[in-house]
């Protein structure tokens, strides 16, 4: 289970009721801009063609970046998965700024502030995401479905 997050160009929205329905963002950078992008800023990760992966002391993400591709090779959007480590935050801050984007966080439906709000919104997750898997690991729960 991951904590999620999608990367785009939101203009002055406030939330993603703002929104109109025929919303088409902008597109944030060109395929290899946007690699490039990547590399520079953590050059640490293991970089593929479609998907970034950073580890660090608390987290992990997975940044998809192939998914929102047009033909003409412009990325509209990175996906984020998460296992929702704080120490994420800096990093996802990081890459709204370089790509002049903004991050909606899916769990809270709201624009990320990359300030406690989004260190909350992956708080709650995880102690979520614990719980349902806490009845997965208990042995004697072996075969059993939950209720």
């Amino acid at each position: 289970m991951s904590w999620d997050a999608i990367i785009m160009r939101f203009g002055d929205a406030k939330t993603i009721d703002d929104f109109p329905a025929d919303f088409n963002p902008p597109p944030i950078a060109d395929t290899e801009t946007l690699k490039a992008t990547l590399r520079q800023l953590f050059p640490e990760a293991d970089h593929h063609d479609e998907r970034t992966f950073l580890n660090g002391d608390d987290f992990w993400l997975e940044l998809n970046h192939g998914c929102h591709t047009d033909e003409s090779g412009n990325v509209s959007a990175v996906s984020v998965r998460s296992n929702a480590g704080k120490g994420a935050i800096s990093h996802l801050r990081k890459l709204c700024e370089a790509l002049n984007s903004r991050m909606l966080d899916i769990q809270t439906s709201e624009l990320a502030d990359f300030s406690e709000d989004t260190a909350r919104s992956m708080q709650s997750f995880s102690k979520w995401r614990d719980r349902v898997l806490s009845n997965y690991s208990d042995d004697s729960k072996e075969g059993q479905t939950m209720p």
